[in-house]
This record gives structure tokens, C-alpha cells and sequence, in this order.
């Protein structure tokens, strides 16, 4: 049992990682995407 909490808590750990990974992917683009359109803009 102690060994499956283990694992389910290791789980979850990394899924938490990938979620905020992806999450501050998302916002990179976003500042990247604003970013290129002001250059392109001036």
C-alpha cells in the first residue's frame, strides 16, 4: 500500500511539473507573440 502511495505521489508530482511547464510555455509564446508584433509594428 505504502509503495503505491509512493508512486501515485510521484505521479502527481510530475504531472504537476508538465502542467506548470506547459502553462509557462504558454505565456513565453504569448510575450514572444506580442513581442514580435510590436517589433514588426515599429
Amino acid at each position: 500500500m505504502i509503495f503505491l502511495n509512493q508512486r501515485a505521489m510521484k505521479f502527481l508530482l510530475i504531472y504537476k511539473e508538465k502542467i506548470n511547464q506547459e502553462q509557462v510555455l504558454k505565456k513565453v509564446k504569448k510575450k514572444f507573440q506580442t513581442g514580435s508584433a510590436l517589433f514588426c509594428i515599429s
